[in-house]
């Protein structure tokens, strides 16, 4: 249990190495990161993700679908889509890959909220050098949805992205606008844009649980 205990001080408090180190006596030739991923990778697998992480199913998708209409009318809704960037030291190998647009490095977290922020779907690793667009394609979520669309989006149900992802039967995104957009198209994006703020809350809430995820020490990615 020292070990959860670990993980979750340092997830939660971005407690110093060296401070959490004297606490349990961890020996320096042991990686505090290792370990700390090995718990979370095992954890995350086996109990946090299945019980946390749902997608909706059975009645639960009309609920989610309300909340949305419910909010700004949009129609269809089952979740808003984007990626985050956790900020992480310049890995040793391929660091260049790994930063983002904003020019410093990080690993993208993609993730699927409702619109009480309730985490859907998550999927997280690829460097942030990487188009949001390309991890969504490369995603489990893509490939389910590829697969058998229906189960995952049952009576045309979608979700909402922003300008970053191409539009799709099961992704709605935004009217590019290039200065001659009608009213309808201009009242549709707002609706959009305001519709898929939970997603952006989610995100910020998370990190301000979580402070770890603000920036990852780590130079080896998993």
């Amino acid at each position: 249990m020292a070990e959860v205990y670990l993980l979750l001080q340092d997830l939660i408090t971005q407690t110093e190495d060296d401070s959490i180190d004297r606490l349990y006596q961890i020996h320096k030739s042991v990686s505090k990161r290792k370990l700390v991923f090995s718990v979370v990778s095992c954890l995350a697998a086996k109990h946090l993700l299945p019980a946390l992480v749902k997608w909706p199913s059975g009645m639960k998708v009309q609920e989610t679908v309300d909340m949305f209409f419910q909010h700004k009318g949009f129609h269809g809704v089952l979740g808003a889509i984007d990626g985050s960037h956790i900020p992480i030291k310049t890995p040793k190998v391929d660091g260049e890959q790994y930063y983002n647009r904003k020019k410093f490095p990080s690993i993208i977290l993609q993730a699927v909220c409702d619109k009480n922020l309730h985490f859907l779907d998550l999927y997280c690793g690829w460097p942030g050098s990487v188009h949001d667009s390309r991890v969504l394609k490369n995603s489990p979520l893509f490939t389910s949805a590829s697969d058998n669309k229906e189960r995952m989006f049952p009576g045309n149900t979608h979700l909402i992205g922003d300008a970053a992802y191409a539009l799709s039967q099961w992704v709605m995104t935004p009217f590019k606008d290039f200065g001659n957009l009608s009213a309808e198209q201009k009242r549709y994006n707002y609706i959009h844009s305001s519709s898929r703020m939970c997603i952006e809350r989610a995100f910020g809430a998370l990190k301000g649980r979580f402070r770890r995820l603000r920036y990852i020490d780590m130079e080896d990615m998993p």
